[in-house]
């Protein structure tokens, strides 16, 4: 993606593109320090005490190889489904894909892409479907939702207490968004 180069600028991008309100970079509920950081968080906007997390890949063209390097994709599904733990009752992850590189690197990139949203929906299909997959192309001319939450993961007792706290605010950001445009 040209002019992105890090997944601060790729949600910045997204959220304003999508007039998403929320916060950015959550790092803390309530007293808990939280590892990784939820990147955008959602709260109650078209779903009433509802929380979203949104996990950010940057997908960067690695010369040397002549592909995409698809590692963040794969560390990204294991901090989007680490969100459940923090009180988040849909995740998804967000990848971004950059502009100008050969067709075939491209190709192969969705392709793998594709894989992984097999994988996500044939492992879903028996549980619940609470984790989802969106796709940010070429500078943002095209943001496609591959895979789409259907359901809430069931909640224990402490994360409950942490999905409370983010209900009420209790909670430490980096950045607060109101219809995609920073506060």
């Amino acid at each position: 993606m040209q002019g992105v180069s890090n997944e601060d600028e790729l949600i910045k991008l997204v959220v304003e593109n999508q007039r998403w309100s929320g916060f950015s970079r959550v790092n803390q509920i309530s007293t808990k320090k939280i590892s990784p950081d939820i990147d955008f968080l959602r709260i109650g906007e078209f779903v009433p005490k509802a929380t979203f997390g949104y996990e950010f890949k940057l997908l960067r063209f690695r010369k040397d190889w002549n592909k995409i390097n698809l590692m963040p994709m794969y560390t990204g599904i294991g901090e989007a489904l680490h969100y459940f733990q923090f009180g988040i009752d849909q995740s998804y992850l967000v990848l971004g894909i950059p502009s100008g590189i050969s067709s075939e690197a491209f190709s192969e990139a969705l392709s793998r892409i594709g894989e992984l949203k097999f994988t996500l929906n044939t492992f879903q299909m028996e549980g619940v479907k609470c984790l989802g997959l969106h796709l940010w192309l070429d500078d943002g001319k095209k943001f496609d939702t591959m895979l789409t939450p259907t359901k809430n993961l069931p909640l224990t007792e402490d994360v409950k207490h942490l999905k409370e706290c983010l209900l009420r605010g209790q909670f430490k950001y980096h950045r607060q968004f109101q219809s995609g445009v920073p506060k």
